[in-house]
């Protein structure tokens, strides 16, 4: 069934008035991303370029991002954006729930179909309809998608550590092609981990992707198991960017485990390309916090050069609630939803270190 408006088909040698105007907005749309995101803006399809009929990719925070312009009639466009936030293998409904809830209420909405719940995926998208001229509505709407995008990746990365973004995942699947122990384990990652789990000399073997399988389904124990393994140790020990990635996976997994003695060992070991500084501090604090040790935790956290990550203002508003300042511990708070958004599982957090049943506003 067509629901568009009847329209007059073009004449021979004529420029159908929809794709004149999709030219025109294609322009701003280009303009738009060059402005936001320079040389970082890359051609992902071009159906007719001549009438501005191209598809753009881009990234955020891991997020793989795509935007057009599609037409709808001779008076109006649509600018067409979305983004693929990644996959969690174990826990889907969970992250779909957090994502839900903590979007704000604007033009963005969840993309939700058969194959993403299958598959665990996580998507956003955006659309709205642009008119002639309508430049500063592009830009307006990009802005908007990049800065949401932004906060919803962030804040599942920091709540589901098993994510694999969509950068990440985008990157697997090409490789997959030409590997098909990789592509089972990306259709079906438990029936690959029970087929390296028959025997100790296949997970040996295979000791990096036991690794990365195990993280995927969230199984953090055996997957510090390995990660601890001679084997793995002596792989690292010949490889000095596989024993950066595998120091980055072991405080990965202490954390999760709440094994926070072990995560303050690793830190020291962990390079600043796997986890940048304001990380480290934040995760050190965290771990002095839950020893009970928040004076110390937030002496870590002193420097105003760590505001730009939000988990550090999330951990200073925990140190601070445990000292007894609920009103610092408020600011902290919405210096961390102002960088994520609103967060549930965050205000559950504060909640409980302050004794109360319901969410801190």
């Amino acid at each position: 069934m067509n629901t568009r408006p009847e329209e007059e088909e073009p004449t021979a040698n004529e420029v159908h008035p929809a794709f004149a105007l999709v030219g025109e907005l294609h322009e701003y749309l280009l303009s738009a991303l060059v402005e936001k995101l320079g040389d970082d803006v890359q051609v992902a399809a071009a159906a007719d370029p001549g009438n501005g009929l191209v598809a753009y990719r881009f990234e955020i925070h891991g997020a793989h991002c795509r935007a057009a312009i599609v037409p709808y009639t001779a008076l109006g466009a649509v600018l067409s954006l979305n983004a693929r936030l990644g996959r969690v293998q174990s826990g889907y409904g969970r992250a779909l729930r957090w994502l839900g809830q903590n979007r704000s209420s604007n033009t963005l909405a969840l993309a939700y179909d058969a194959d993403a719940a299958r598959t665990g995926d996580l998507l956003v998208s955006a659309n709205r309809n642009v008119l002639s001229g309508d430049a500063a509505g592009v830009r307006y709407e990009l802005e908007d998608f990049c800065l949401e995008v932004r906060k919803a990746i962030t804040g599942l990365k920091l709540w589901f550590p098993h994510l694999i973004d969509g950068v990440e995942l985008r990157q697997l699947e090409q490789d997959a092609d030409d590997e098909e122990k990789l592509r089972g384990a990306l259709a079906d990652p438990r029936t690959a981990l029970r087929d390296l789990e028959k025997s100790e000399e296949s997970m040996n073997d295979h000791c990096i992707f036991y690794c990365c399988v195990t993280r995927w389904l969230a199984l953090w124990e055996r997957n510090l198991r390995m990660l601890n393994s001679q084997r793995m140790r002596e792989l690292a020990a010949d490889d000095p960017g596989l024993r950066a990635k595998v120091a980055a996976a072991r405080l990965r997994a202490t954390l999760v485990l709440g094994r926070y003695r072990e995560a303050l060992e690793v830190l020291p070991q962990v390079d600043d390309s796997q986890v940048p500084p304001s990380r480290k501090a934040a995760l050190e604090s965290e771990c002095l916090c839950e020893h009970d040790r928040p004076a110390e935790a937030l002496d870590v956290l002193q420097s105003a050069e760590l505001d730009e990550d939000p988990w550090v203002h999330l951990i200073r508003s925990c140190a601070c609630m445990k000292l007894g300042r609920q009103e610092e511990s408020a600011q902290h708070f919405t210096n961390y939803e102002e960088l994520v958004g609103h967060d549930s599982l965050a205000r559950k957090r504060i909640a409980a270190l302050a004794g109360d049943d319901d969410e801190t506003g």
